[in-house]
């Protein structure tokens, strides 16, 4: 096992030298005048640098090292006739070669996104170790000041680094890299079926507001949940106790919707935004118990029954509400920067019941409010003679996440204690040198309860085609509840990824 990791970080090595011997062309295709095919092909390879995870003990093997091995060929296929109309589909062939490569990691399914055999609306094939799947697939309407969006899509309405807030449209698919591409979360977000609308009102209502936007969104049944890792994935964020046996709530076919009104007050460009979503990770809701010789354990024994029972709980995605607010405003010269803020207040917001714990699992809802500053600043922070590109972008971050009520009487995953808030302060940095060929990025998010992770990155771009990307994950910290950072404290990985795009 070890020779081929071996032979596969000897691959990359030899495709990056190997780029200096190739003359960069550009491989952008225009098929005719209205159709044009763009895309690429990409390598990435995890190694694990930390220690065992802890969640995958059941399997008694020993500690991985690969945490990722996987091999993307993405098309993006555009039809525009006219400038009123367009269609757009993303197509992606995905496979995965992690368990193949890595003895010590059991077999697990890689592609977890699913839904029943005569459900087409995911527009796959898969099996446990490749996919094939149309990602996106939408048509986009321009009729004066109205603008439509039909089909498969992704929804972004929210713009913080690190985390979201309000761009709670489409659930992640967390089940490959968890939150680590360098991308965040734009290769992770997974499209639904929607109809979108957008209308600007050019006129002035009142003499205080400009630009006018009305925007909207109707899911009518497409509802994915969050896509964890698979017990036995390298990435596994929970290890459940053998009687307990959960069934996933299918929310498929209930309705998901929200609207934003947008518009410029004075310096600010604001927006009003309401959502009603399914939350995005399961609560576990008690059903009942079940005989069960073999992996039940006596959960009445006290009672005298000496049975050996399991478990049967339900994963509930509970629906939930959504009151956002989001401003954006530049403080000009001399400062030079962008301060945006983004808040999300959640009344229903669903929580383990901590007066039944993990006996009788319930569910309970308090109020949460999370809200986020950030400043963004352009800075020559190395003269540009010796850098030879164009300025480096600064970026920090507060993070805060406040509950209502008495945080006592509720729990967190993994019935884990909540606090009354949770601070998170972020700086991240991209610096682009010698014409843009080279880039350097850094991203330190500290939990001020004693946790952080860092995700630093370097690119070499050769040509217009060739992207030569390294960089890592540490986690870390004695803040070791479910949902921080140093809970996963086992998951650090030097990544390589290779990608020739066109």
């Amino acid at each position: 096992m070890k020779r081929k990791i071996f032979a596969s970080v000897i691959c990359m090595i030899v495709l990056v030298l190997a780029a200096g011997t190739f003359q960069p062309t550009r491989c952008e295709i225009q098929l005719t005048d209205s159709l044009s095919v763009a895309g690429f092909l990409r390598y990435e390879l995890g190694l694990h640098i930390a220690q065992k995870n802890p969640n995958n003990a059941q399997f008694g093997r020993d500690n991985n090292d690969l945490n990722l091995a996987r091999s993307f060929f993405q098309m993006e296929w555009t039809y525009k006739p006219c400038d009123s109309f367009k269609i757009y589909s993303n197509m992606r062939i995905t496979g995965d070669q992690t368990y193949r490569w890595d003895d010590e990691i059991a077999k697990y399914n890689a592609f977890p996104v699913d839904v029943p055999d005569d459900d087409w609306t995911m527009l796959k094939a898969s099996k446990d170790d490749y996919r094939f799947e149309i990602w996106e697939l939408y048509a986009d309407f321009t009729i004066k000041d109205l603008w439509l969006r039909l089909g498969k899509q992704q929804i972004v309405w929210g713009e913080m680094i690190g985390g979201r807030i309000l761009d709670a449209a489409n659930n992640l698919d967390r089940s490959w890299n968890f939150l680590f591409e360098p991308e965040e979360f734009e290769n992770i977000r997974i499209p639904v079926w929607s109809i979108r609308a957008s209308y600007n009102i050019k006129r002035n209502l009142v003499s205080w507001l400009n630009d006018l936007t009305v925007e909207g969104y109707l899911n009518p049944g497409d509802v994915v949940p969050t896509i964890d890792p698979e017990s036995g994935s390298p990435f596994n964020l929970r290890a459940l106790p053998g009687f307990l046996r959960v069934v996933p709530r299918d929310n498929r076919g209930k309705m998901e919707y929200g609207m934003r009104v947008g518009g410029m007050v004075g310096g600010f460009y604001a927006t009003l935004n309401y959502m009603h979503l399914h939350n995005q990770g399961s609560n576990f809701r008690y059903q009942r118990l079940t005989p069960d010789p073999i992996r039940g354990v006596p959960l009445r024994a006290g009672a005298g029954d000496f049975t050996r029972y399991a478990m049967i709980v339900t994963g509930e995605y509970e629906p939930i509400d959504l009151y956002g607010l989001s401003m954006n405003y530049d403080l000009g010269d001399p400062l030079n920067a962008v301060v945006t803020f983004e808040g999300a207040w959640i009344p229903n917001q669903p929580y383990g019941d901590a007066a039944t714990g993990a006996s009788r699992p319930e569910i309970k809802d308090q109020g949460t409010w999370k809200y986020a500053i950030r400043v963004d600043r352009l800075t020559q922070i190395v003269p540009k003679q010796f850098l030879h590109s164009s300025m480096c972008n600064l970026q920090f971050q507060f993070t805060q996440t406040v509950v209502e009520g008495d945080e006592n009487r509720i729990l967190g995953g993994g019935n884990s204690k909540i606090d009354k808030t949770v601070e998170n302060l972020t700086f991240q940095f991209k610096q682009p040198f010698w014409h843009n060929d080279y880039y350097v990025a850094c991203q330190f998010i500290y939990d001020t309860d004693d946790a952080w992770l860092i995700k630093p990155q370097f690119r070499y771009q050769y040509g217009d085609d060739w992207y030569f990307d390294i960089y890592a994950v540490f986690l870390a910290g004695s803040e070791r509840r479910a949902a921080r950072f140093g809970s996963m404290y086992w998951a650090d990985t030097l990544y390589g990824r290779v990608t020739f795009q066109f």
